[in-house]
């Protein structure tokens, strides 16, 4: 499940799956694919925080909060 919602001025993303789950220091220091690590840096570059939660059988979990600021709309004519 992929749940979205804007908590004050944060964009809040909560992602969760009943997978087999995983290592996350294994996955995180993987030297080979996109990786978490490369998910972790992106959403760092945009002053954001994420925490990955997995273990074997439950699933994975990754609470993802980027700072948001609503951005006025201006029409042209």
């Amino acid at each position: 499940s992929i749940k979205i919602f804007i908590s004050k001025d944060m964009l809040n993303v909560i992602y969760e799956d009943n997978g087999i789950g995983f290592s996350i220091e294994e996955k995180i220091n993987e030297k080979q694919g996109m990786g978490l690590k490369n998910i972790e840096n992106r959403i760092h570059s945009l002053e954001g925080n994420v925490v990955f939660n997995s273990r074997q059988n439950p699933g994975m979990k990754a609470v993802i909060s980027i700072p948001h600021k609503e951005i006025a709309m201006y029409e042209t004519n």
